[in-house]
């Protein structure tokens, strides 16, 4: 939290990225299986993800990385904050690649974990693309090949369906299966109890 604070930071888009993250990576425990580690892992990299933006908008994800990668994260091991500063790289732009720098050290397993952490982060981060916080909630379906993902909004929240629907390239690949992002608008009296996860 230091670290994120330490520049200009946009907190309410950290939080409500993050929220959404960890509620997929929740909901789509049963095809990843990964565990509370790597869900701690998420939690990071959403709360830093664009912390490159105190560089630059542009290219702010490699600035991201270049932030993380170099910061004094004592209690992380050496593969944890390379991990977590992938997951930020790769939260935009190109997905990860075996030749690319940013992975390099990492074992398959680590390699893995990044691929999937950056593939829940990139939709999350899309279903927030105008930084106003309009998707509430994200309920995830599973069929048999397909991954439906409903945007629960109040009130039109288009742009943010059409950009998690782009962004969820990775998590497609490394889910094996179609991911289909589909907005549900709802009125204020239909909100249910927030089951987003919140940070004190």
């Amino acid at each position: 939290m230091a670290l994120a604070q330490a520049g200009e930071w946009d907190v309410v888009h950290s939080r409500d990225v993050t929220e959404l993250a960890l509620s997929l990576f929740d909901q789509l425990r049963g095809l990843h299986g990964l565990g509370p580690e790597a869900r701690e892992l998420l939690r990071y990299a959403g709360w830093l993800h664009d912390l490159g933006y105190r560089i630059s908008a542009k290219g702010h994800h490699k600035h991201t990385h270049r932030l993380v990668s170099n910061a004094d994260l004592s209690g992380f091991a050496p593969w944890e904050i390379q991990v977590m500063a992938a997951v930020g790289r790769y939260h935009r732009k190109r997905r990860p690649r075996i030749e690319h720098k940013e992975l390099e050290g990492l074992s398959t397993e680590q390699r893995g974990l990044v691929k999937i952490l950056a593939g829940i982060l990139r939709v999350a981060d899309g279903a927030d693309r105008t930084h106003f916080g309009l998707i509430r909630q994200v309920r995830v379906t599973l069929g048999a090949d397909l991954v439906v993902l409903s945007l629960v909004a109040i009130g039109r929240a288009d742009l943010e369906a059409k950009y998690a629907q782009r962004k969820a390239d990775l998590l497609e690949r490394v889910l094996g299966r179609t991911v289909q992002a589909r907005l549900l608008v709802i009125s204020p009296s239909e909100v249910l109890a927030d089951q987003r996860v919140f940070w004190c």
